[in-house]
């Protein structure tokens, strides 16, 4: 953001599709009960995060778990096939010692800006 001016920052859409699936042997060779543990499962997220400045940034994503074989919903005896979650997280970027204006929300190397022509 510029100095004196305001504005509601930058937004940026997210998506994602993750599977997981799991060899039958680590159920055979005893790492996983298979009573408990499934051996496959996909999950799509999609979100949004908002950069308010170049300090404070907001994720808000909502996952959506899909499994193979129904599994046991804790606290209950109840079996479902798919799970939702939604979730806020906050992060706050800071500097021990002060921040200048050169500081980026994500630090990373630094390039050398070219100055004037020798001449």
């Amino acid at each position: 953001m510029r100095r004196d001016r305001f504005g509601l920052g930058a937004f940026e859409v997210t998506a994602r599709y993750s599977l997981l699936d799991l060899d039958r042997r680590v159920f055979t060779a005893g790492l996983a009960d298979p009573n408990l543990w499934r051996n496959r499962a996909g999950m799509i997220i999609v979100g949004f995060n908002w950069y308010l400045n170049k300090f404070v940034k907001v994720y808000f994503d909502w996952e959506h778990a899909m499994f193979a074989q129904p599994v046991y919903d804790a606290p209950g005896p109840k079996l479902q096939k798919t799970s939702d979650l939604f979730w806020l997280r906050f992060q706050v970027y800071f500097r021990p010692g002060g921040l200048n204006q050169r500081d980026e929300l994500t630090p990373g190397p630094r390039i050398p800006r070219p100055g004037p022509a020798p001449g």
